[in-house]
């Protein structure tokens, strides 16, 4: 398992965790943020969850590491990145959650402090 998968397992491992905190009907939002290793992974590994906390007016942020530019058979670099970048902002609204997805070359990241602080802010 990559590191970002291992992100994505703790991302929503922290989502069933929060189910006694959201069962207790607390007022006060709860911030949760879904990291994904592409612009799509948050979407489809959590988007109903997403969309249901969003729902409760919970403040859900999807974050996508890579700015997937790389892995369509016709379209590539640029092109490619801005075409992603205006599907995970549509998904973004349809699920009532912020979307950023940060311009990192897809296949091209590396576990090294610049990527973590780029996470962290």
């Amino acid at each position: 398992m990559d590191t970002l998968s291992r992100i994505m397992l703790v991302a929503f491992v922290t989502l069933v965790s929060l189910r006694p905190v959201l069962a207790q009907g607390t007022s006060d939002p709860v911030r949760i943020i879904v990291v994904g290793a592409h612009p799509d992974e948050c979407d489809i590994k959590g988007g109903g969850t997403a969309a249901l906390l969003a729902s409760m007016n919970h403040a859900v942020e999807f974050v996508a590491v890579p700015n997937g530019d790389a892995g369509h058979q016709t379209m590539k670099g640029k092109e490619l990145a801005r075409c992603r970048l205006a599907e995970a902002q549509e998904a973004g609204k349809r699920f009532g959650v912020a979307y950023d997805v940060l311009d990192n070359h897809d296949g091209q990241l590396l576990p090294d402090l610049s990527t973590r602080l780029q996470i962290v802010r």
